[in-house]
């Protein structure tokens, strides 16, 4: 015990304190001794001397003060400095689950951020080099993990939006075939084509007008050249290419196909593309191909569809694959041979022997069309811009399921008039046609 003597106007206090408050003297309480009246005694104020006891309730005091504190630190997500504070209130009131669990969210929260953080970094990394689907794919996963910021949404709308650019100036590289041909290193050095496009009859035959010339055929037969040697890989000096032919010229040219493939000893892949006009016999609707100096009267010096195929597989050879782009009902990309002529024919298919495969513009009595935007006839267009596409690197297969697709669309979209490529083949071949590579 330790007493305390308080000496106040003549009055002595004798104050006895409990041992375990003597540290703690300014804790007393405060002393009223003040009388209403003077000289009465008796009327001194109580002396209060609980201050001991209210420790405790100073340290609840301070302990949700901190708390308070803390928690409206993490409503900003200051969340170093709430944790600082729940770490202190910690000290006033050790073990207590609030506190602790707030810690435990503090820590979460800032390993999250630091994956937010990282991740934005590799995304923002990926976006600076062009790597969009990446930078997509990385920037939603931290989208995920903060759903209310708004960096990653406008990042993904930029990625989106460079995907998009990038799409299109791929769709117009890949849709200008005149441009950007693709080359291959691997020459096939045992394949050979013939080309010929007779575009311009109006020169060899005075009483046709312009419309009745095949718009865009020379340029179709110059550029499945370039794809014939750059992409398919065949020899230069293997490919003959022809152009705006006569009728013995024509014929010579066929003949000359057929001579190599005999000197090749069965070895040979031959190309044969067509691009002009064709025409029916009006009383047996055998087809035929027609040469710039030849009329639609004059069919006993064209060139009979089924003699041609007949001279291609004269001889043995590996493949024949034959591309006409022309139509042999009368009609033609602008107009027939004989405008007047008011019903068009279906021409008769010939029979087809040997290892061959004959892919043609259209079918029925419909007209093989062009594509005058960009300057080609429409199933030369799509039949190079899907070698364009693959490189080459496609089967016959695929190359017929492309087209029959796609022209019949692009035809009524462009033209506004049906076009449906289709597919003969020989009864020898009907079983592995499919699988041939183009290249």
């Amino acid at each position: 015990m330790k007493r305390i003597i308080l000496l106040l106007t003549g009055i002595a206090l004798f104050i006895n304190l409990p041992a375990q408050d003597t540290t703690n003297v300014s804790s007393i309480g405060t002393i009223n001794l003040l009388p209403e009246k003077k000289n009465d005694v008796s009327s001194v104020g109580s002396l209060n001397l609980s201050g001991h006891k209210n420790k405790k309730g100073l340290q609840s005091f301070k302990y949700d003060s901190i708390l308070k504190q803390a928690d409206e630190a993490i409503k900003r997500k200051d969340y170093q400095i709430a944790k600082n504070l729940y770490s202190e209130a910690l000290k006033i009131k050790p073990k207590q689950k609030y506190p602790e669990d707030q810690i435990k969210y503090i820590n979460k929260q800032h390993s999250l951020m630091q994956r937010y953080d990282s991740l934005i970094n590799v995304a923002d990394r990926f976006f600076s080099n062009k790597q969009y689907k990446k930078a997509k794919k990385t920037y939603e996963t931290a989208q995920k993990i903060y759903p209310e910021k708004k960096y990653p949404n406008n990042q993904i709308n930029k990625v989106e939006t460079a995907l998009y650019r990038k799409k299109q100036i791929l769709k117009e590289k890949t849709e200008n075939i005149d441009q950007n041909i693709p080359k291959t290193l691997k020459e096939k050095t045992n394949t050979y084509a013939l080309i010929i496009g007779n575009e311009d009859y109006k020169s060899y035959q005075k009483e046709l007008n312009d419309e009745q010339n095949v718009d865009y055929a020379t340029r179709d037969a110059k550029l499945f050249n370039k794809y014939c040697i750059q992409t398919l890989g065949i020899p230069k000096e293997n490919v003959l290419l022809k152009y705006n032919l006569t009728a013995s010229e024509m014929h010579r040219a066929v003949n000359q196909i057929k001579n190599i493939i005999k000197h090749t000893n069965g070895e040979a892949e031959i190309i044969f593309y067509y691009a002009g006009h064709g025409f029916p016999n009006p009383k047996n609707k055998k087809p035929y191909l027609i040469p710039v100096d030849v009329t639609g009267s004059q069919l006993s010096l064209a060139l009979s569809l089924k003699e041609v195929y007949k001279k291609l597989t004269a001889y043995p050879s590996k493949k024949v694959m034959v591309f006409l782009d022309a139509c042999f009902t009368g009609g033609a990309r602008e107009a027939s041979l004989m405008a007047s002529r008011g019903v068009k024919i279906v021409p008769k298919e010939p029979g087809l022997s040997g290892n061959i495969v004959v892919f043609s513009a259209s079918s029925k009595d419909q007209s093989a069309l062009p594509y005058k935007e960009k300057k080609h006839g429409l199933f030369t267009y799509a039949l190079l811009k899907k070698i364009k596409e693959t490189k080459g690197e496609i089967t016959l297969g695929e190359l017929k399921n492309y087209l029959v697709k796609e022209i019949p669309i692009r035809s009524t979209i462009v033209n506004e008039k049906e076009q449906t490529p289709k597919v003969n083949v020989s009864f020898k071949v009907k079983d592995d046609w499919q699988n041939w590579k183009l290249r």
